[in-house]
């Protein structure tokens, strides 16, 4: 047979040979690359798993943790690194007459100019961003806010800026206590 294909007996061996290495070779090849993908596909179920745990892990965490500040009576708010309002609690959302979506994302100085008294609003913008930014606390200051009622709510500040693990700051968080009450009875 192979006369009829114009191969003498050696030249027959030799191209038997090499055909037998390539298919060697390229078994012995399929079978690493196999291997290494199936590796590699392991691994990266592997970690998509831990991915998902993690998450859950986090969303779970996120949630506690928004409940917690919900259930505070003083009014929470979170800002970004953009000084974006990126959190506020239940109690503020109450005295503004709100919903989170309509102050979400938006910046502080946006707000401060819509719901405080201008004395407060100013004393925000001039004051409390900028110290916010070089990582300072403030501690007690008072502003004013207007509430559903269109009446000037007596509020203590108390914010500091969020920083991460390298010094820099990433946010800010803002405790407003409500001394309304506590003010009417002084003036009593």
């Amino acid at each position: 047979t192979w006369k009829a294909i114009g191969l003498g007996p050696l030249q027959a061996t030799d191209f038997l040979a090499d055909n037998l290495m390539a298919i060697l070779f390229i078994g012995i090849t399929s079978y690493f690359i196999f291997s290494i993908n199936k590796r590699a596909l392991d691994r990266a179920k592997k970690d998509i798993a831990e991915r998902r745990v993690a998450e859950r892990r986090s969303a779970t965490s996120r949630a506690f943790l928004e409940r917690s500040l919900s259930s505070i009576p003083e009014g929470v708010l979170l800002l970004d690194e953009r000084m974006r309002l990126s959190y506020a609690n239940r109690s503020i959302l109450n005295w503004l007459g709100c919903d989170a979506s309509e102050l979400i994302g938006k910046r502080l100085t946006k707000l401060t100019a819509t719901y405080l008294l201008p004395e407060s609003d100013r004393l925000i913008r001039k004051n409390f961003l900028n110290r916010i930014i070089h990582g300072e606390t403030i501690i007690g200051a008072e502003i004013y806010l207007k509430d559903t009622e269109g009446e000037a709510r007596t509020l203590s500040l108390t914010g500091a800026g969020v920083s991460n693990s390298e010094g820099a700051i990433v946010g800010g968080i803002a405790i407003l206590i409500d001394l309304t009450e506590r003010k009417r009875l002084e003036t009593q």
